[in-house]
């Protein structure tokens, strides 16, 4: 006969930590993960003595690790600050909607370089790196007065 299922999750025995807390004097860096507690061999006599049951603790610097994995509080306040500032100066303006905006990418990956385009339309001859119905929808992305007026309002220094 084989023994009983263990029980559910949050039914069975509470099981303490067996060390005590530490408190650091610094704020540590975060670190995510989930804390594991396994009952020492004594309070669970019915499971089988595993490797953690033997292992001591040894002595560490505390300082040091302190040092190492503690918080800057300095340093974080001067990268809150900096983000702060960033956003502020990194206001973005759009001119143009979502949809118009795709559109004239779209065209324009599929166009030569601006000195090309400019050549080809200047020569006046016919070629097969600028056909005509790119040139008709190059022509329907010119941009429209009301888009005109707003690149002129940004460009003016007095807004």
């Amino acid at each position: 006969p084989q023994p009983p299922p263990p029980p559910p999750p949050g039914i069975g025995p509470k099981i303490k930590p067996n060390k005590p807390k530490r408190s650091p004097r610094l704020k540590m860096k975060a670190l995510y993960w989930n804390r594991i507690i396994i009952p020492t061999f004594k309070e669970d006599p019915s499971r089988e003595e595993t490797v953690w049951d033997t292992i001591t603790e040894t002595k560490f610097d505390e300082a040091a690790f302190e040092k190492i994995f503690g918080q800057n509080l300095q340093e974080v306040k001067e990268r809150r600050n900096y983000q702060k500032e960033k956003a502020k100066e990194t206001k973005r303006i759009t001119l143009l909607d979502s949809k118009r905006y795709n559109s004239v990418a779209f065209l324009m990956a599929k166009l030569p370089s601006v000195p090309k385009i400019r050549s080809l339309l200047l020569s006046l001859a016919p070629s097969y790196e600028l056909p005509l119905d790119l040139l008709l929808e190059l022509q329907k992305a010119l941009p429209t007065p009301a888009e005109i007026k707003a690149l002129q309002d940004i460009d003016n220094p007095s807004i």
